[in-house]
């Protein structure tokens, strides 16, 4: 039987890009009103402030999405909410274990050098999962936050590898 689960996050609190992108805009205004004095000479800052300006404006809302499709899981990013960049895939047979945060089955895996994947929202309340995975191209602590379903599904597949108990937050 095939199973399909699609699930997203947004972070649309990236502060760091909004103060850019105002910051470019404040740029924009200013070289557009030096441009009628000298139009030559403050003509390439407009230009790159308004280009800077939509590059940032790309980065103030942030979506990833999780795609889980059989024996996969799959993880973008979206941009801007137009631009979406494939990340990587996750096979369930390279996973060690997928757990809550908060989980003390995670702490084994405290001490190894692992490539951290966030892909989840700054938002403390929302729960937080962690998947270890055991890949030819490395092992990676990937953190996101899934849905009941895909957490079912992904149960379903796998049962021996995910902890569902909740230990608080």
């Amino acid at each position: 039987m095939d199973s399909y689960v699609e699930d997203s996050v947004s972070i649309s609190n990236n502060v760091k890009s909004r103060i850019l992108f105002y910051l470019m805009i404040v740029l924009a205004v200013i070289s557009l009103i030096a441009m009628f004095v000298q139009p030559l000479i403050f003509f390439i800052p407009f230009a790159a402030a308004v280009f800077l300006a939509w590059y940032f404006y790309l980065g103030i809302v942030i979506d990833y999405d999780y795609t889980f499709v059989n024996d996969t899981i799959d993880f973008a990013r979206v941009r801007g909410r137009s631009r979406r960049k494939f990340l990587f895939t996750v096979n369930l047979s390279d996973i060690e274990i997928m757990a809550r945060e908060s989980s003390p089955e995670l702490d084994g895996y405290a001490g190894r050098n692992l490539k951290i994947c966030d892909f989840s929202s700054p938002e403390e309340k929302l729960d937080k999962w962690q998947i270890i995975t055991n890949q030819t191209a490395g092992s990676k602590r990937i953190v996101f936050q899934p849905s009941d379903e895909m957490i079912t599904e992904i149960k379903r597949r796998i049962p021996s590898k995910v902890i569902k108990k909740n230990y608080g937050a």
